[in-house]
């Protein structure tokens, strides 16, 4: 094959990778859960299975805290969220823009006492 034909080859599908990359990127960080919410929304990623997500979740309705919560396995919007947010474990809290990575209930208490929420989570 022609050396010069080769290098335009090349070159096309190095164009074609970034663009596809990109538009892979933007997908991503559209699910973000944090694009849309407000400092003082609370965004629970959990799966029914996890003890500490349940451990979290009855903390934070014992607390009055109002939360969403998406299933990381069950739904569409969760898993993407998680994707979008690197996850690597859960539970994983979004507290307006913070990110907390498992049931970390000391950062847990100072975002949430910041945001005017009376809490203790053990």
């Amino acid at each position: 094959m022609n050396p010069t034909l080769l290098k335009l080859f090349a070159g096309v599908a190095l164009v074609f990778g970034l663009l596809l990359a990109w538009s892979n990127h933007k997908a991503v960080m559209r699910s973000d859960p944090r694009r849309n919410q407000a400092d003082s929304d609370i965004t629970l990623l959990s799966a029914s299975w996890c003890g500490y997500c349940k451990s979290e979740r009855r903390a934070l309705i014992a607390a009055n805290v109002p939360f969403r919560e998406l299933d990381v396995e069950q739904d569409e919007e969760g898993t993407k969220a998680y994707e979008a947010l690197g996850g690597h474990g859960i539970p994983v809290t979004v507290i307006g823009k913070e990110v907390v990575h498992g049931f970390d209930t000391q950062r847990l208490n100072q975002l949430l006492v910041a945001r005017g929420y009376p809490v203790n989570l053990q």
